[in-house]
C-alpha cells in the first residue's frame, strides 16, 4: 500500500506492487507538488486513520470506475489508469487532489484553491484570485522582497474563534517569465515548463517556511490584477459577503469546478457543505475589516498590501 499523508488527509492506495513502485516516483516530482498541498508518500502494509482508500488498476487513459462516499467513514474509489505523468496523463493528479480536498474538509480544515500565502515583516497574508489574476506574480514579488512563502496554489487552513491559521499548502511556484523584464524579478528557479514558465521548488529554496505554519492570518485579499492595470484600488468586504466571496475558493475542488479529463467528480455532500459553510461563517465574523478585494497593477498591489 502507498500512503499519501499531509495535514488533514491520509489516503491509501493499493495496486500491483510494480505499479505502486512506479506510482511512488510519479508522486515525488515537482508537478503534483504544484497542486497537492504539502504531503509525504510512504509504503505500508496497513495504517490506521485512513480517510480514503483507492483501488488502482493499471489500464489505458484514466477513469473512475466506481466510488463510495462516507461522510463519517472511509471513502472508497476504484480507478483504472496509466501512471500519472506531466503533460501525458495529468488527470490522475487532479483526481488525487479532489480526493485529498474532501478528506481535508472531513477532518475540519478548509482547502482554498487558487490561493497563495506568505509572511512579510511578521504579518501573514492570504490572497485568493481566480485563474490568471496575478497570484503567482504577487508571490514572486513577495519573494523578491524577502517574504517567507507558505502556499502557491492550494492552501490548507484551520478556522476557529481565534481566526484563520495556515497549516499547509502547495510548495511549487510557477510564474510568467515576463515579470523578469516588467518588474525586475530575479529568482533562482529549478526548471521550466514547456512554455518557458519558471518553476521554483520552495522546499528546496525556502526550508524555513515550515517554521511559520500555524500563524494567524492578519489579512485576506481577493486579487484582480493585470499587467495593463494602473495604480491600485481596494474595496473592503464585510459580513456575509465574505462567505459568498470565499465560497468558490473553498468548494471548487469538491464540486469539480477545477476541470480535468474526462470530467471531474462531484465530491460535495450536505454534511461536507455544512462544514465548509460553518467555517466560512467564522471567517466572515472574524475578518470583517480585514478582508478586501483589490484591483490594479501587481507591484502597486504588493506595496499596498504590505504597507
Amino acid at each position: 500500500m502507498l500512503i499519501i499523508k499531509g495535514t488533514g488527509f491520509n489516503v491509501g492506495i493499493v495496486s500491483e506492487q510494480s505499479f505502486l513502485n512506479n506510482l511512488f516516483y510519479s508522486l515525488n516530482n515537482l508537478f503534483p507538488k504544484r497542486y497537492i498541498p504539502k504531503y509525504t508518500v510512504s509504503t505500508s502494509s496497513g495504517e490506521g486513520g485512513i480517510d480514503a482508500f483507492i483501488s488502482w488498476i493499471s489500464g489505458e487513459g484514466f477513469s473512475v470506475e466506481k466510488y463510495v462516499l462516507r461522510d463519517n467513514g472511509v471513502d472508497e474509489y476504484f480507478v483504472r489508469s496509466n501512471l500519472p505523468r506531466p503533460y501525458i496523463n495529468e488527470s490522475p493528479y487532479f483526481f488525487l487532489l479532489q480526493v485529498i480536498a474532501r478528506s481535508i474538509v472531513k477532518n475540519n480544515y478548509l482547502v482554498l484553491t487558487d490561493s497563495i500565502s506568505f509572511v512579510f515583516n511578521d504579518e501573514t497574508y492570504l490572497l485568493a484570485g481566480y485563474p490568471h489574476t496575478g497570484k503567482s506574480t504577487l508571490l514572486a514579488l513577495a519573494l523578491m522582497n524577502d517574504a517567507i512563502p507558505l502556499s502557491t496554489e492550494n492552501t490548507v487552513v484551520s478556522v476557529s474563534e481565534d481566526g484563520v491559521r495556515i497549516v499547509g499548502g502547495t510548495s511549487v511556484l510557477v510564474y510568467d517569465p515576463r515579470i523578469e523584464d516588467i518588474y525586475g524579478v530575479k529568482l533562482e528557479y529549478d526548471s521550466m515548463t514547456r512554455h518557458g514558465y519558471r518553476i521554483v521548488d520552495l522546499e528546496k529554496h525556502y526550508p524555513s517556511r515550515n517554521n511559520y505554519y500555524g500563524e494567524l492570518v492578519d489579512a485576506i485579499y481577493v486579487l484582480h490584477s493585470s499587467f495593463k492595470s494602473v495604480g491600485v484600488d481596494a474595496e473592503p468586504v464585510k459580513g456575509r459577503k465574505i462567505l459568498k466571496t470565499l465560497w468558490y475558493f473553498a468548494s471548487a475542488l469538491l464540486r469539480g469546478l477545477d476541470y480535468y479529463q474526462p470530467h471531474p467528480l462531484v465530491l460535495s455532500t450536505r454534511i461536507i457543505d455544512d462544514k465548509v459553510e460553518y467555517m466560512l461563517r467564522l471567517v466572515s465574523e472574524k475578518y470583517s475589516g480585514r478582508f478586501y478585494e483589490v484591483y490594479g497593477r501587481h507591484d502597486h498591489i504588493f506595496k499596498y498590501i504590505v504597507g
